[in-house]
């Protein structure tokens, strides 16, 4: 078998399973449908060439010669076929393609006859090549002018087609420039041009260069692309030249080469070595070469962003973080727009720590938990504008279209190109959103593999400033308790001094183990170390931050509890539900009194968020001294109530009230009214202090009205709507 039926086996296999594989993916989408036929008559050309290669007679030279030519007569137009389907323009060319159908198809009529294919002769090493009748002539003519047809339309649409499509149309460009090329060199001989086919093997990037077009949402950045071409063809190239003329030599030293003789292995023992040992080397010339003129660009963002990696490892402070990435990202990747959102705890919304070029009042500054960030904290990986519209394009599933629809239309709000989520521990701490590129360039898959590792990175590092602005919180918070508390403030000032003797103490060894590996590693001398030592160190880093993080965790956990604070859990609470659960409670006490109660709902949803401990709580203390200080026979009433973005909770009784002068000290710790001591003498007089404090935990006022002695009293609770 020779190195020519190889080729036609090799194109007929690779275009068959990629066929196959594109067909497959979503047989109902047109373009996949056209692509398949394709593929098919690129197979059919490739079986058959295959077969012809290793005939044995002139007879069935000549029907193989026909018979691969059916495949040829149908790629142009299958070709166009798929062009017109990957443009859209498949209803406006329509009559166009059935012309052209039928033209091939004519063609095809002439192929089994002396008038397409007139005979095989014998050519350079070939035996049987075929040659052309006089109904060739025109096909060759027609068959180049539907390639250039083809390009003109790819052109055409190149202009204006969105950043991802345009890096698509490169690769199809690239891969039927290659591909037609390669397969033409097949004509030559059929007129007596002395040049084999020595391209044909080329159809494989013709067809494969296609297929990764329509596969990839993701793609490669067609310098890459050519780099990666460039540095295996040219040391093929270089290593096929050297073993060439090694082989030269030896027909020279030892006379002509037979795979009998002695001399034939002495021949090819050096040929063996020197490829071995030349083909490293070419290998690394040509990867320097194509690092200079193909990667250049891709090389210095690679630096750029392994250079911020480094330097946001010493920022411990968020808005500072956010403006270094923020900026740098900016300018390294020549953005029109980029913004570093965190997510607040405790309210659920992204707070902007530093935009530059988003429009806030389009949505960028309303970002919460929605489906696009459900969606990044669930998958960990970026999202980008321009693939969702190829991956609706695609999907087969009608519920999830749906979903990549919400999606895309989330993006677009916020005018977003890609969005980078920052995930500690699996959950979303914040993110990245970036706009479009200049030049109206694409997100290839090694920008976006970069920034998918620098997103990782910060992370950590968000995460890490997160936890020391809370402890520097908390310190500050500790210093102004120190300074109100006078009575306490040499037993404060020890404990403060010992918590931070305590917390550097423990945080010392770490640090210093942690400081003296990175120095480790940072060094020429780290690469030198065996692999085991390297392994070894690597986990003493890994080791040292996780005990940093956790002695941080537990610092702060000890301080709320030793402060005697509670951390409010926002959810979501059936108001209504939650007064019943409270009454029941108190009823006793109504029961016992007579008093009649009733709850009344205006509000429009039947939920809202909040913490339902705090508020439980709160209506506890409030129902409970309605029933107090209300007569028997009275009545207490509960009114749930919206207002703009807050909901509130209305209740009044008519009970004994209260005067201006008691109103003043209501909030006040261990403060009654005067009456007051009168109906309940085993009051605290902290009730509605603790109310107070609670509503305020809750970002939530507390206001209590009353006509006077006598005539009741109304109390509301005013909360934010989350």
């Amino acid at each position: 078998m020779g190195f020519y039926a190889l080729t036609g086996l090799l194109n007929a296999l690779t275009s068959t399973i990629l066929g196959f594989f594109v067909y497959f993916k979503n047989r109902k989408g047109a373009l996949n449908r056209s692509f398949g036929l394709f593929c098919l008559s690129v197979a059919v050309w490739s079986y058959a060439y295959f077969v012809w290669q290793v005939s044995t007679t002139a007879t069935s030279a000549l029907f193989w010669s026909r018979a691969l030519m059916t495949g040829a007569i149908f790629i142009p137009v299958c070709y166009l076929h798929f062009v017109l389907n990957f443009l859209n323009l498949l209803k406006k060319k329509k009559k166009i393609l059935i012309f052209s159908y039928f033209l091939f198809f004519v063609f095809f009529l002439f192929n089994f006859t002396s008038l397409f294919v007139k005979e095989v002769k014998p050519e350079l090493s070939f035996q049987f090549w075929p040659k052309p009748g006089i109904a060739f002539h025109p096909f060759l003519l027609i068959w180049l002018g539907y390639v250039i047809y083809c390009t003109y339309l790819l052109f055409l649409d190149y202009k204006k087609a969105p950043r991802i499509k345009k890096v698509q149309i490169k690769y199809v460009l690239l891969g039927m420039t290659i591909g037609f090329i390669g397969g033409s060199t097949n004509y030559l001989l059929w007129y007596g041009i002395p040049i084999p086919p020595i391209g044909n093997i080329l159809v494989v990037a013709y067809v494969g260069a296609t297929a990764y077009a329509i596969l990839k949402y993701r793609l490669m950045d067609i310098r890459v692309a050519l780099g990666k071409v460039f540095i295996y063809l040219a040391t093929f190239s270089s290593v096929f030249v050297l073993d060439s003329l090694i082989f030269l030599l030896g027909v020279r030293y030892f006379g002509p080469l037979s795979t009998n003789s002695r001399n034939f292995y002495l021949t090819l023992l050096p040929v063996i070595i020197f490829s071995f040992f030349f083909s490293r080397l070419f290998f690394k010339i040509f990867s320097k070469i194509a690092s200079r003129y193909f990667y250049y660009s891709f090389s210095s963002v690679k630096e750029i962003l392994t250079t911020l990696g480094q330097k946001t490892t010493s920022v411990l402070e968020i808005k500072k973080l956010a403006e270094i990435v923020t900026k740098t990202l900016f300018e390294s990747f020549e953005l029109n727009r980029a913004v570093v959102l965190i997510k607040n705890p405790q309210t659920g919304f992204f707070q902007i720590e530093k935009n530059i070029g988003f429009h806030e009042e389009n949505g960028i500054s309303l970002v919460k938990d929605n489906f696009l960030t459900q969606w990044l904290e669930k998958n960990n990986q970026p999202l980008v504008a321009q693939e969702l519209s190829l991956m609706i394009e695609n999907t087969r599933s009608e519920k999830e279209r749906e979903k990549l629809i919400k999606l895309k239309n989330d993006m677009e709000r916020i005018e977003a190109e890609l969005c980078l989520p920052l995930i500690f521990e699996k959950k979303l701490i914040g993110m990245i959103v970036l706009g479009a590129r200049s030049l109206n360039e694409a997100y290839t898959k090694e920008d976006i593999d970069l920034l998918t590792i620098l997103a990782n990175q910060l992370s950590i590092t968000f995460e890490n400033a997160y936890l020391y602005s809370k402890l520097k919180d908390l310190s500050e918070n500790l210093q102004e308790k120190v300074d109100r508390q006078t009575k306490h403030l040499k037993e404060l000032l020890k404990t403060k001094d010992e918590f931070l003797h305590i917390v550097s103490h423990q945080l010392r060894t770490p640090l210093t183990v942690l400081r003296g590996y990175l120095h480790l590693w940072k060094s020429e001398k780290f690469e030198e170390l065996p692999l085991e030592k390297r392994k070894k160190i690597r986990g003493y880093i890994i080791d040292s931050a996780e005990r940093l993080h956790n002695i941080i965790k537990d610092v702060l956990q000890v301080v709320d509890l030793e402060g005697g604070k509670i951390t409010v859990k926002y959810e979501l609470v059936d108001p209504k539900k939650l007064i019943k659960k409270v009454y029941e409670i108190v009823k006793p006490i109504y029961q016992e009194k007579g008093i009649s109660f009733k709850i009344e709902s205006f509000l429009k949803k039947k939920f809202v968020k909040t913490d339902p401990r705090f508020l439980e709580i709160a209506l506890e203390n409030i129902l409970d001294n309605a029933a107090k200080y209300t007569p028997k026979k009275g009545k207490v009433k509960v009114s749930l109530l919206s207002q703009k973005d807050k909901f509130i909770i209305k209740v009044k009784d008519n009970g004994i009230g209260f005067s201006d002068e008691d109103k003043k000290i209501l909030f006040e710790k261990f403060a009654r009214g005067k009456r007051a001591w009168t109906l309940n003498p085993n009051g605290s007089g902290l009730g509605l202090y603790i109310v107070k404090k609670v509503i305020e935990n809750l970002d939530g006022e507390i206001k209590i009205e009353s006509q006077g002695i006598n005539k009741g009293t109304e109390v509301k609770i005013i909360l934010p709507l989350q």
